[in-house]
């Protein structure tokens, strides 16, 4: 048993360190997911018992990941040195001794948000998005499956709520009282409009993703769209995995990026603007773990199969919005993924329970943006 990812993310509710292990598969049974922490911070220490989420990699070398979320007594306003010892059933157990905490910029940015200079900067920056949004009249998509994770992302967008569309992606798979919750609590924002759109189960978010994109191009809807969905990786520990899908989702829509954003997608030739934050397939994230392994062959093969442009060469030229997350310009694409390409594509789908890897779906996470770009079109960031 290693520790191979600690991660600090801060909490208006309490502070949280991420932890995550990997283990062999015949070391630590995947039934053994309750772990003693002994944790030490400026000599003061403190001991606790977590229980982790379990998932196994799908790497060829049958390793187990475990990850969990120590909750902090206080706020580390700075990097700290911590001692971990962690410990699982009889002698199986690690220590660890790390720095930890928030670096010096972030702690210059978080000082900055709680100055008035920053709050009439936010202010301003509303009133801007508000405005551009009045006149594209965006529309929001949001594939549904976490109804918690969906109604956290529906309250980011307040300062959209009277000029956006919400269209909600319902999979057929998805429990009725878990969907009926989020679209209660959708219908009782002041969005323009609230429409749901059933997709079939398969492929998880990318196959809400291509129905999504199906309906734009069949509808003759060219205003940009916003396409984000619920998204919880369940091989990181839930405080990083909600910092990395917040770092997807809020440049796209708050400050001086979501202006930016908007103004690319409407007026500035862009047929698909994305986060920098997004992790290319190499990124070891913010924990040293390095899990997505990109479907290489996957993805030349899908793009010989649809006649796409797109030669064989390193994989690490290639542009990759992770998460799915992305302004998309409906006018832009449709000469490149067209409708007969995606219904084809759909039709190579895997059913969501049935997910492995290599896949088709993240396949075409990968081939959607590059062939947009092999192609002449402009993939931006902000």
């Amino acid at each position: 048993m290693k520790l191979i990812g600690l991660h600090y993310s801060e909490r208006s509710t309490g502070d949280l360190i991420g932890v995550t292990l990997e283990s062999d598969i015949t070391h630590l049974p995947a039934i053994n997911k309750k772990f003693s922490i002994k944790l030490k911070i400026d000599n003061i220490s403190s001991l606790l018992d977590v229980e982790s989420r379990a998932a196994k990699s799908s790497r060829s070398d049958f390793k187990l990941v475990h990850t969990f979320d120590i909750p902090l007594s206080k706020k580390l306003y700075s990097f700290k040195k911590i001692d971990l010892l962690i410990t699982s059933g009889g002698s199986d157990q690690i220590s660890y001794q790390s720095e930890c905490g928030i670096r010096y910029r972030e702690g210059i940015k978080r000082k900055l948000k709680e100055t008035y200079l920053y709050l009439l900067y936010s202010y301003m920056s509303n009133l801007i998005i508000r405005s551009v949004c009045r006149y594209v009249n965006p529309a929001i998509i949001i594939h549904c499956w976490d109804p918690a994770i969906t109604n956290r992302i529906i309250q980011k967008f307040d300062i959209h709520s009277t000029s956006s569309r919400i269209i909600l992606l319902k999979p057929c798979n998805i429990k009725k009282e878990w969907f009926d919750a989020v679209l209660v609590y959708a219908m009782g924002k002041n969005f323009r409009s609230v429409q749901v759109l059933s997709v079939p189960p398969v492929a998880r978010d990318i196959g809400g993703f291509i129905s999504a994109l199906l309906n734009l191009l069949e509808t003759g809807d060219g205003r940009p769209a916003l396409l984000i969905h619920s998204k919880n990786t369940e091989f990181l520990p839930s405080c990083l995995s909600e910092d990395w899908r917040n770092s997807l989702i809020d440049p796209l829509i708050t400050g001086m990026s979501g202006i930016l954003a908007l103004l690319k997608i409407t007026f500035f030739g862009s047929a698909l603007v994305c986060s920098k934050n997004n992790m290319r397939h190499d990124s070891p994230l913010s924990s040293g773990w390095k899990k997505l392994h990109p479907p290489q062959k996957e993805s030349f093969n899908l793009a010989r199969d649809l006649s796409l442009r797109i030669f064989k060469e390193t994989y690490d030229s290639f542009t990759y919005c992770a998460g799915t997350m992305m302004w998309v310009n409906p006018n832009k694409i449709r000469d490149i993924w067209t409708r007969e390409r995606l219904v084809a594509f759909q039709g190579l789908l895997e059913p969501s329970e049935n997910l492995t890897e290599p896949s088709h779906a993240h396949a075409f996470e990968r081939l959607f943006p590059e062939a947009l770009r092999r192609h002449g079109k402009k993939v931006s960031t902000v």
